[in-house]
């Protein structure tokens, strides 16, 4: 599995907990079905440093992993990196609850991969961390071949868009290529791309996302994880496991040429009737309104019949929507953060000048993860101030 993003929708009181109940249907299942092992292929948390109700349950998730005598390897993703190497993923292998298998010696610019064997299979499993900005797929073009050598059943586990394996919003970004990978490995394991994937003829699995992170995401929710079935070095099949927690019910409804009154009505009308239990009820809304404003929606109303009528939770999207009288201001903001802030360093680069840096790119996106760190619910602000500044000073070498 990949792109857990367990404590996502932090800022979604009626969504933070679902990413890690997704998290625990998928272990559970994996208990029931007495798997050798479980991988997880970067992303497994939204942030490198999560809130401490995350990092609770999913202690006590994996531990049942432990208790049932089932490793998990992981490799960090680009939302667990940490430019200061300060993630939790760190304290749980320390724990024992789980093994980074990213690891590695470099040597004169070579990147010479360790394995770690799991002692029930004596499977070999290495693999390469996610980094944010696509930085990692440098770091497969050093891999040293010596690791194509090693005899036995080898897996690759890493974080990174593959180029013929990327939706339309990232064709613009880095991408690592097929002939880049490793050869002579048994299965390929990846994350980082939210779509499900997998190449039988060279056995290059993506699983998809465990959970949406996002409305978009949402509407096409597939929540997955794949089980491979190994005899002797050789992948026999490779099935999708479901891990889906509810259904989806979509609505989506064109506002041009229409009157906020007009648009509140329909969709009273088209709610109506409908039996939501179960499932989740997604809003989209996109045109040009011709009179009013959406804020002149009465979505509390919408949202309480929709409640009565089953659903479990009520989510809107009005970005596609713009104002007749301001339809020539509306910005295009359909593109990826990470692809936003890579674009913005890269046009700017060559006017920073940071003596003794020589990777410029590499240094703004760590000093950024630096930035990025959450405030813990119980951290006083001089202590979160404290430690921020700490990880920036770490990055800049102070």
């Amino acid at each position: 599995m990949s792109d857990c993003h367990l404590g996502s929708w932090s800022n979604h009181p009626d969504m933070r907990d679902y990413s890690v109940l997704a998290f625990e249907k998928a272990i559970n299942r994996c208990i029931e079905e007495k798997v050798a092992f479980v991988l997880i292929a970067g992303d497994m948390f939204d942030t490198s440093m999560p809130g401490i109700d995350v990092l609770k349950k999913t202690a006590e998730i994996l531990s049942k992993l432990k208790e049932e005598n089932i490793p998990v390897y992981v490799v960090p993703g680009s939302h667990d990196y940490s430019p200061t190497g300060k993630t939790m993923l760190a304290v749980f292998e320390k724990a024992g609850i789980l093994t980074d298998v990213y690891k590695y010696e470099e040597r004169d610019g070579k990147i010479f991969l360790k394995f770690t064997v799991d002692r029930r299979t004596g499977t070999k499993i290495t693999g390469v961390m996610g980094r944010r900005g696509s930085l990692e797929v440098k770091q497969f073009q050093n891999i040293d071949k010596g690791v194509e050598n090693e005899p036995g059943t080898k897996i690759f586990v890493f974080h990174a868009g593959l180029a013929e394996v990327r939706p339309e919003s990232m064709k613009d970004m880095l991408a690592v290529r097929t002939e880049d990978l490793p050869k002579n490995f048994s299965y390929y394991a990846s994350g980082h791309v939210h779509k499900q994937y997998f190449d039988a003829e060279r056995n290059i699995a993506f699983p998809g996302e465990l959970f949406p992170t996002s409305f978009d995401e949402m509407e096409g929710y597939s929540g997955s994880f794949l089980v491979a079935d190994v005899e002797d070095g050789k992948v026999r099949k490779v099935e999708k496991r479901d891990a889906r927690l509810f259904g989806v019910v979509n609505i989506s409804i064109d506002v041009t040429g229409k009157s906020s009154t007009v648009v509140e009505n329909e969709i009273l009308r088209r709610i109506a009737d409908k039996d939501f239990s179960g499932n989740i009820l997604l809003l989209k809304l996109s045109g040009v309104i011709e009179a009013g404003r959406i804020s002149d929606i009465n979505f509390n109303e919408i949202t309480v019949k929709a409640l009565e009528n089953g659903a479990i939770i009520v989510k809107r999207s009005t970005s596609g929507v713009s104002v007749k009288e301001f339809e020539e201001a509306r910005i295009i903001g359909s593109l990826p953060v990470e692809q936003l802030e890579k674009g913005m360093i890269e046009k700017h680069a060559e006017q920073l000048n940071f003596p003794g840096i020589a990777d410029v790119e590499d240094f703004v996106l760590s000093i950024m993860a630096a930035l990025a760190i959450e405030k813990h619910e119980d951290e006083t602000n001089a202590t979160f101030e404290e430690r921020l500044l700490s990880g920036v000073k770490k990055v800049v070498k102070l």
